[in-house]
């Protein structure tokens, strides 16, 4: 993102009072003659509304809104870089099906977008060919893969309160809820751990609920206060790289449940087997090959026992490189969540960061995780605020 104004087009500029970047409602936006030829090219429709200009969906679209991996993130947009510039550009990945090019009051861009694709094929063509793309002289692009987050952090959930009972609630008070992850306390499994991760059906209503739950006017069964935040996000992460992961994540474990208890679960199913590591409720089961961690996990993931639902997932901070892991800060959220980007003080930290961000759950001593102590050699741990 670009650190200060730059010089504006006045054949885009919006004026003030006309189809001003906060307005409603689908307003045609003032269009150059450059952006009424690219519109007349691919017969995308262009619209303004909610601080945004959007390009798309292609007319006559047949097919499903693309699904979720499908969006990059583009940054360091000249202030002045509209449509007619932008699009030939990331075109260049592969079909486009949506651009949201956000907007100043004063008609300028605020230097990044949004772009969906058809395909997730082509969104990953897009962060390796059209990242650090020079799109003016000495002005570079930064493409990297959105964070299309449809989950929500929800805290203040009575203990008591069952899975059904919570799925009611969100869906008395807001619209698209499509699941709720309500795990178990570690200590007494008759009753929640205070807080739930609700999935909507799309990154728009998990945001339109986020806003009216966030208002602290909200009471959950009319008596108890909300806390809400974003989710940890999923790392999204290419199909080649993740093909190569052998370590499944185990979570919701009873305590009572030893790591011999993990091993004759899984061999049961699968062989390869090289070592169990349980912590608390959660475990790690590392295997000699990617065929036997998908064989455990098609037969074990979502099974019933001792009366603890197993959900399994990949293990992917395997995968996180040495250069990604550059500083850490806490997040002033109720998750607890540790969040690895670039060095800066917590209370500046902002969801609109263009940096990549890795979030690590459930710690709650920075200084004590793995990553600052294999570490220390690249100062993370002098970095901690």
């Amino acid at each position: 993102m670009t650190s200060g104004p730059d010089q504006v087009s006045s054949a885009d500029q919006t004026q003030p009072g006309e189809t001003g970047a906060g307005g409603s409602g689908g307003t045609p936006p003032i269009l150059s003659q450059a952006i009424q030829e690219l519109l007349s090219r691919t017969g995308y429709p262009l619209i303004q509304e909610n601080g945004q200009r959007k390009y798309g969906p292609p007319k006559n679209w047949s097919g499903t809104v693309p699904a979720k991996g499908c969006e990059v993130f583009v940054g360091k947009i000249p202030r002045d870089v509209f449509e007619d510039e932008l699009i030939p550009v990331m075109e260049r990945a592969g079909k486009i099906y949506e651009v949201r090019l956000m907007m100043d009051l004063p008609g300028t861009n605020r230097g990044y977008a949004f772009v969906q694709y058809t395909s997730r094929g082509d969104a990953d063509t897009a962060v390796t060919t059209l990242n650090n793309y020079e799109i003016r002289p000495r002005r570079y692009l930064g493409v990297m893969r959105s964070v299309d987050n449809n989950r929500l952090f929800v805290g203040g959930i009575p203990k008591t309160r069952s899975q059904e009972e919570v799925l009611e609630e969100m869906r008395r008070l807001t619209e698209g809820v499509t699941k709720i992850i309500l795990y178990p306390s570690v200590a007494d499994r008759t009753k929640n751990r205070g807080y739930a991760f609700v999935e909507f059906d799309s990154h728009k209503s998990a945001a339109m609920a986020r806003r009216r739950l966030f208002t602290g006017r909200v009471l959950l069964w009319g008596a108890h206060e909300v806390k809400v935040d974003w989710a940890e996000p999923e790392l999204n992460v290419d199909t080649d790289t993740m093909s190569k992961v052998k370590v499944l994540y185990i979570r919701n474990l009873a305590l009572s449940t030893t790591e011999d208890d993990i091993l004759n679960l899984v061999n049961a199913v699968s062989a390869g087997i090289e070592r169990v590591k349980k912590q608390k409720d959660y475990a790690f089961v590392h295997f000699q090959t990617r065929e036997q961690a998908e064989l455990a996990k098609q037969h074990i993931d979502g099974e019933i026992w001792n009366k603890s639902e197993f959900p399994l997932n990949y293990w992917k901070s395997e995968i996180i490189t040495n250069q990604e892991i550059k500083s850490t800060i806490v997040c002033e959220n109720h998750s607890k969540q540790l969040v690895m980007t670039l060095l800066i003080p917590a209370k500046r930290f902002r969801a609109d960061f263009i940096d990549p961000v890795i979030l690590l759950p459930d710690v709650l001593n920075v200084r004590n995780t793995q990553a600052c102590r294999n570490n220390r050699s690249r100062h993370v741990a002098s970095g901690i605020v």
